[in-house]
C-alpha cells in the first residue's frame, strides 16, 4: 500500500487556509451569509501587498478563498494579469500588468483595473473603472496613532538595500522601517501613523495614498520585475497625466530632505477611484450566485 506523505508546502497551504476561515468566521461584513469566489493571490514570498485582497473584500460581503491561476474565478489586487492564460473568462478585479501583455484576455469580465497603462496595454474598454483595490484600505482599516516619522516601506528585495540602511540611520528615531513581510494590518496602521512615506514597494505608496500619506518612491536595484510599469499605472489613477513621484535617493538625505520629496496623492482623485471601486464590487457581488455563511465556507466548493 502507497503511504500519503504531506510535504511542508501542502501543509503550510492547509494551515494558511485553516487560518482565513478562522477569520473571516468572526469578520462582520460576512454575516450572516457572504459571497464565496475561488481567486488567485500570489503567495510565493510574504509581501503584504499581495494579501490586501482577503483583508478588503470581506468588509463588502465577499469571502475570497485562495485558488491556482487556472481554476480561480478572479484575479484582483497585485500585477497578476500577464500570468493569466489565454482565453481566461473569469473576473478581474483591480488587477494590473508588468507591461509585457502577450496574452489574449478578450473573454474576461474586467470589472476594474490598477491603472491606465493596464487598461490600454490590454485594449480594455475605457469603461473599466481605475485604480488598485489597495485604496480601499482606509475604508476598512482605521488609521494608527500618528508619530512624527518616516517610515521606509522596502520591497522584500531591498530589505537589506544599504541606501534603505543608510537613510534609517540617518534617521534615527525619527524614522522607522517597514517590513512588508509583516502581517498586512500591521504593515497599513505603520504606514499610516508616519508623516511621510519613502518606499521602493508599489503597495508602500498606494496604502499610503490610501490614508492621504505623502509619499515618494524609487527604484534601486535589483530592478524590479517591468521596472517602473506599475507604479506608473497607479500615479495614472491617483495623479492624472505623466506626474510621477519617483525619486533619487542616495543615502544621504536629512529628515528634512526626505520630508521634502513625499507628496500626497491627489485626494479627488483618490475619493473618486476609491467611489469607482467600491460600485464594481456591488457588481462583482452581482457574478457571485452563492450566499452562504461564513461558517460553510471550509466545505464549499463553487459553482
Amino acid at each position: 500500500m502507497t503511504k500519503t506523505v504531506t510535504v511542508p508546502g501542502a501543509l503550510q497551504a492547509r494551515v494558511s487556509k485553516a487560518r482565513l476561515l478562522a477569520r473571516y468566521a468572526v469578520t462582520p461584513g460576512l454575516w450572516p451569509t457572504c459571497a464565496p469566489v475561488r481567486t488567485f493571490w500570489f503567495d510565493g514570498e510574504p509581501n503584504f501587498g499581495d494579501l490586501l485582497t482577503p483583508l478588503v473584500l470581506p468588509a463588502y460581503g465577499v469571502a475570497p478563498l485562495r485558488s491556482s491561476y487556472r481554476r480561480a474565478q478572479m484575479v484582483a489586487i497585485g500585477s497578476i494579469t500577464d500570468g493569466l492564460p489565454d482565453g481566461y473568462g473569469g473576473l478581474i478585479w483591480g488587477s494590473g500588468s508588468f507591461g509585457w501583455e502577450q496574452n489574449d484576455l478578450s473573454a474576461a469580465k474586467v470589472l476594474a483595473v490598477r491603472g491606465a497603462n493596464t487598461r490600454a496595454l490590454f485594449e480594455f474598454s475605457e469603461d473599466v473603472p481605475l485604480g488598485d483595490p489597495g485604496l480601499l484600505v482606509s475604508r476598512v482599516l482605521r488609521a494608527g496613532r500618528t508619530h512624527n516619522r518616516i517610515g521606509v516601506v522596502a520591497h522584500y528585495s531591498h530589505i537589506e538595500h544599504p541606501v534603505l540602511k543608510s537613510i534609517l540611520t540617518r534617521l534615527g528615531a525619527r524614522g522607522v522601517a517597514i517590513d512588508v513581510r509583516d502581517k498586512p494590518r500591521k504593515v497599513c496602521r505603520q504606514i499610516s501613523g508616519c508623516s511621510a512615506i519613502i518606499s521602493t514597494s508599489l503597495h508602500g505608496l498606494i496604502v499610503a495614498d490610501s490614508y492621504g500619506v505623502p509619499a515618494a518612491w524609487s527604484m534601486l536595484p535589483p530592478t524590479l520585475y517591468g521596472g517602473d510599469f506599475k507604479f506608473l499605472d497607479h500615479e495614472s489613477v491617483v495623479l492624472g497625466g505623466s506626474r510621477h513621484r519617483r525619486v533619487v535617493i542616495s543615502g544621504d538625505e536629512s529628515y528634512d530632505e526626505l520630508i521634502q520629496l513625499a507628496e500626497p496623492a491627489d485626494l479627488a482623485r483618490v475619493r473618486d477611484a476609491v467611489v469607482g471601486l467600491e460600485a464594481s464590487i456591488a457588481r462583482l457581488r452581482e457574478h457571485l450566485p452563492d450566499r452562504i455563511s461564513p461558517l460553510r465556507l471550509v466545505r464549499w466548493r463553487g459553482r
